[in-house]
């Protein structure tokens, strides 16, 4: 007798209800997939707790399951990040073609991913896959001869300019600047490639 009581529409129509992830099926790489599908398409901005739980279809207590804060999932994906640009071994390498060899790949996947380069610097903590480039560096530069505090300094100046370099090119990709000065060519293609080995000679 309901039914007699009930428009014809909402008899014939089905109501499909959103049914969100049981409990424990998230894992922390799945939580870390939708994060960086976010930061792809949104920019750094769209990283929250709630709209990486809406990509996943789940709650936002299922990512504290895994990730205590939003900060905690920024870090993962720095450290994921890193550990994909400095993924090839160099080891058959001259420790100056090493260096050259592994800061164009940190320019690359920059270039290629400039989200990160916020994300890195919002980052305050240095994880596993970053203290790995530093430590792998520092091998190279002291089995070459340098001391462990040149060795660092020649780190950090080749991290710098590259950093700088990477900045500067996302900066140019967005901009529509006719006439582009020679320091703007330098972080371009090639010329990164030409002043970063300058710099490398330079270190000894």
């Amino acid at each position: 007798m309901v039914d007699f009581f009930m428009p014809k529409s909402l008899l014939d129509s089905k109501v499909t209800v959103k049914k969100r992830k049981p409990r424990g099926s998230l894992s922390k790489d799945a939580i870390v997939d939708a994060a960086k599908e976010l930061l792809h398409e949104q920019g750094i901005d769209a990283l929250s707790i709630r709209k990486i739980a809406n990509v996943l279809d789940a709650g936002p207590m299922s990512i504290y399951n895994h990730f205590a804060t939003k900060q905690d999932i920024v870090f993962a994906l720095v450290e994921d990040f890193v550990a994909r640009a400095h993924q090839k071994e160099h080891s058959a390498m001259n420790w100056q073609e090493w260096l050259h060899v592994t800061f164009v790949d940190i320019f690359t996947a920059f270039t290629n991913e400039p989200e990160y380069l916020m994300l890195m610097i919002s980052s305050n903590n240095i994880g596993v896959a970053s203290k790995n480039v530093f430590d792998d560096a520092l091998a190279c530069l002291m089995e070459a001869g340098f001391s462990s505090e040149k060795a660092t300094i020649a780190f950090h100046k080749l991290l710098s300019f590259t950093l700088g370099a990477a900045m500067m090119r996302a900066n140019l990709s967005q901009a529509t600047v006719e006439s582009e000065s020679a320091a703007h060519n330098v972080m371009k293609g090639s010329q990164f490639d030409t002043s970063l080995r300058d710099i490398i000679v330079g270190l000894t």
